[in-house]
């Protein structure tokens, strides 16, 4: 609806690594479908069972759903998430661009 983007994937639960592949490839390559759109700053951006989120503001919102300590790069800094955790962390904007 409105401005937005749908993405369906015509694949099963089973192969939802290839599903989450392409909703990566295109939140940080969108510009190249849509000029109208920014391409998404890359956080959190390796398949480690780490979540990221980037918010206005520099909010950088983190969930490690795995039983496994994780260290993850965000825009240059190492940040600790313990396993099953969820953490916010601020980033100064200039480097989100």
């Amino acid at each position: 609806a409105g401005d937005g983007w749908a993405v369906m994937f015509a694949g099963s639960w089973g192969q939802r690594r290839t599903y989450y592949e392409l909703l990566r490839d295109i939140v940080y390559h969108l510009s190249a479908l849509d000029p109208g759109k920014r391409d998404a700053p890359a956080v959190a951006c390796q398949w480690d069972g780490v979540y990221g989120t980037v918010f206005e503001g520099g909010k950088v919102l983190l969930y490690n759903p795995t039983d496994e300590k994780k260290h993850i790069d965000v825009f240059g800094a190492t940040v600790e998430l313990q396993p099953v955790s969820l953490r916010h962390v601020f980033v100064e904007t200039s480097n989100l661009s």
